[in-house]
């Protein structure tokens, strides 16, 4: 199976099978074979395209890696890698602890300890600001027939909590509010039942939650496009 990382007009990056074991590729009308990192367990490519993130499943360690494949900066103790959108910082976990990273040095310019819950967390999102992250762990209402995240906000400047809810999936819309897909129910549709869930508009400050649109839905996940406007 392939794994999409994202690209321009004239290329594409993605992760692959290879002789055994997960391999980083980029696709430009001929294909080629980036990464050196043994088996990969995750890579994320940044949103100008410059450079790619990739995660031995092994360790905790990122491997830098430009367009062409040359290999660059190590950064240990940094695992499921989230850019900002000016391709400048990086948000990831290790353990209970979050960490934001500049990517021109490579140094730790934040971090914090997670402490809503027992289990661990992983990034959802970063705002577009760069001053939010959109922190989720297992639902404390999840199980294998309602599976859900429960979402803060983490304001990465005054370390305020912010819970949002429980839901499949979310992403930041801007500095205060967040798209929220709910836990999906059985609701009696027609002569059956569907699964269905709500697409909800959570304001994080005042915690108003917003119907956007409701209905029978099925692996329901919402992206930000480079201008999301609701």
């Amino acid at each position: 199976a392939l794994r999409l990382l994202g690209g321009t007009e004239t290329r594409a990056f993605f992760i692959g099978m290879g002789d055994d074991a997960l391999e980083l590729y980029r696709w430009d009308g001929k294909l080629a074979k980036l990464s050196a990192v043994p088996d990969i367990g995750a890579a994320s490519l940044s949103p100008d395209a410059q450079a790619l993130a990739v995660e031995s499943a092994k360790s905790s360690i990122l491997t830098m890696i430009d367009p062409n494949g040359t290999t660059g900066r190590k950064l240990e103790n940094c695992s499921g890698p989230v850019w900002s959108a000016d391709s400048k910082k990086l948000a990831c976990t290790v353990g209970r602890r979050i960490r934001v990273l500049s990517l021109a040095t490579g140094n730790e310019i934040a971090h914090t300890d997670f402490a809503e819950r027992a289990t661990e967390p992983d990034i959802a999102d970063f705002s577009r600001d760069g001053t939010r992250l959109l922190i989720r762990t297992v639902g404390a209402n999840h199980n294998s027939t309602y599976p859900q995240s429960d979402y803060w906000v983490w304001e990465i400047g005054t370390n305020r909590w912010t819970f949002v809810g429980p839901g499949q999936s979310a992403v930041l819309v801007d500095d205060r509010r967040v798209l929220l897909v709910t836990p999906r129910t059985l609701m009696p549709l027609k002569k059956g039942q569907e699964w269905v869930s709500q697409l909800l508009m959570v304001d994080v400050k005042t915690r108003r939650q917003t119907p956007v649109t409701s209905g029978a839905s099925s692996n329901v996940e919402p992206s930000r496009s480079a201008k999301l406007s609701l």
